[in-house]
Parts: structure tokens; sequence; C-alpha cells
């Protein structure tokens, strides 16, 4: 399974339609993943992008096979930051706690990242974190949201 189609996962119908975003809203978020990688590359040597994780998460008598592609994997200070970026069409600085509930999904998605990345080699056993990165793409304004200790309990 995707990490994308495990993030919006649901045991539970929904009567909403497809994803978020139409073709232009698609267009607007690779213009905005493009700019921030930019930034990224310029900003933090050893940065990797479109990163492919793979792996399994136990979960009792569960295991969940998930792959996905990381949006930006830097080095920071001895540790591995996951980063996911995100665009939205709400304005922004928001509170954290109103994105989350918004945004649930995204949230779950890099929390099965950081999961992945713990399970796996990706961080070659130094310490993990990750940021949502949500991006207004009509003003161009740009919140960083840190996620660590909590992504066992997203999931």
């Amino acid at each position: 399974m995707s990490v994308g189609e495990f993030a919006t996962f649901s045991p539970v119908p929904s009567s909403a339609g497809g994803g978020r975003a139409g073709a232009w809203r698609a267009a607007a978020g690779t213009a905005w993943h493009n700019t921030l990688r930019e930034r990224a590359e310029s900003a933090e040597p050893g940065a990797q992008f479109e990163v492919p994780l793979q792996g399994r998460l136990p979960h009792g008598r569960w295991t969940v096979e998930l792959q996905g592609r990381l949006d930006q994997l830097a080095p920071r200070n001895g540790s591995v930051v996951l980063r996911e970026i995100k665009t939205i069409s709400q304005s922004l600085p928001r509170p954290e706690d109103e994105l989350a509930e918004e945004y649930p999904e995204y949230f779950r998605q890099l929390a099965a990242y950081l999961r992945l990345a713990e399970f796996g080699t990706l961080a070659a056993g130094k310490p993990v974190a990750g940021e949502l990165v949500f991006v207004d793409f009509a003003a161009g304004v740009v919140q960083t949201v840190p996620m660590a200790s909590q992504a066992a309990r997203i999931l």
C-alpha cells in the first residue's frame, strides 16, 4: 500500500470526492515543491529529494507493508529531518492544532514516514525528526510544523 493511501484510509465510507487538488492545484503544488527544493539545496548541503521509502510497520498481529516517496530528507546537527511539503489554499500561519484537525492525513503521512525510518536503514542510526511544511500557495507564506515523538501515537 502506498503511504498516501494509508494516510487517507478510513474504514468508514466517505462522501468526499477524489483528492483535494485539481490540475491547476497540482501545478501550483509542483511549483512550490521546486521552489522549496531550490531553497533546501542552497541552505542544506547533503539534502535529498523524492527519497523512496518502503518497509513494514508491525502493529499487534498486523504488519502493514508501505512504500512512498518522501519530499525531502536533510541532515541537521547529527540527525536526519524528514520533510513533507503540502500546499494549501488557506492563509498561514495558523495554530498547529487547527492544521492537524483540517489535514489529519498529512500528519499521518509524515508519521508513517517517520515510523518507516525508525524500522529501516534510512537514518543509519541517527535521531530522526519530521517537519510538515505548509505553503499558502496564493500568498507564498510558509509554515513549518515539527513532528517527532508523536508519530507512533498518530498512527
